[in-house]
């Protein structure tokens, strides 16, 4: 091998190992995020999502705490009531549509939309779950 062959082997093999390193942090980072943001439909997860930002001092943490029990019940059902709505919304557009859309056009939207249905439903179920 050649000089020149050399160091563009190396110079790409760092280009590739580089992207793939960077591909794996950027989907822990995603998936970190997901799970926080996950954290918020319960009521645990909640009060203690605020409480790492808020950082109560001993005296303040049950009066904060039950403050923020409060507005986690309120988030919970305001967040299951979107869930609840995004279906509703899904249902009526898939109806709207079927009057305009090919067949094939109308099979390709009916398997999408049913993968978001099934995803949405499984969130609501685990929501349900969660807060017993």
């Amino acid at each position: 091998m050649t000089v020149k062959t050399k160091s563009t082997v190396i110079i790409l093999s760092t280009l590739i190992i580089g992207m793939l390193l960077g591909a794996l942090i950027f989907g822990v980072i995603v998936r970190n995020q997901i799970a926080e943001i996950n954290g918020l439909r319960t009521s645990d997860g909640f009060i203690s999502f605020f409480d790492d930002i808020i950082e109560p001092e001993a005296e303040q943490k049950a009066g904060i705490d039950s403050v923020l029990a409060k507005h986690a019940k309120v988030f919970y059902t305001t967040s299951t009531g979107c869930l609840g709505k995004v279906l509703a919304i899904v249902n009526t557009m898939e109806s709207d549509l079927n009057s305009e859309l090919t067949p094939a056009q109308m099979i390709r939207l009916k398997n999408r939309l049913d993968t978001v249905r099934s995803r949405v439903t499984v969130k609501i179920e685990t929501q349900a779950e969660e807060e017993k």
